[in-house]
């Protein structure tokens, strides 16, 4: 498992997402072999509220997703993909003129599975059922870094 967080604030902003081009390194393997789990941080003080993504915040009218796109111009040296946050509100429509909330970090979270035959969207599948069947809920940050002993 490999976990690692990014600082929403530092990077390029466009309407409706963000590309996050450094600090982090995902190659061709670690999608082969890994299924991830996103979180947006909310610091607020002494505490923070985390929200998995996909997901959305209704009280703010905004719902958010990642992509991972293959670096084709190689903006990260020795990264394969790149990280993209997608935003909008919950009627699809991009949201301008850019990023204007209150999360500050991106946790990014590896989880190696086993079985090869289940890589990529099948092993995200087949570790949320995991998960699931644990008691987990994987909406739950803290719920899921205690399960693997991160926290």
């Amino acid at each position: 498992m490999r976990k690692f967080e990014l600082d929403v604030d530092i990077f390029s902003q466009g309407d409706g997402e963000i590309g996050f081009d450094g600090g982090y390194i995902i190659t061709n393997d670690d999608v082969e072999n890994n299924a991830f789990l996103f979180y947006l941080e909310n610091i607020l003080g002494n505490f923070s509220l985390y929200l998995f993504i996909p997901g959305g915040n209704t009280s703010f009218d905004r719902y958010y997703n990642m992509e991972m796109v293959p670096d084709v111009n190689n903006l990260i040296n020795g990264s394969d993909f790149l990280l993209i946050l997608k935003y909008t509100n919950y009627s699809g429509t991009v949201i301008e003129p850019g990023w204007d909330d209150n999360y500050d970090i991106l946790h990014v979270v590896m989880i190696e599975h086993n079985n090869m035959a289940m890589s990529g969207k099948n092993g995200e599948q087949a570790l949320k059922a995991q998960l699931k069947t644990a008691g987990v809920d994987i909406s739950d940050y803290h719920a899921v870094m205690a399960h693997f002993g991160l926290e």
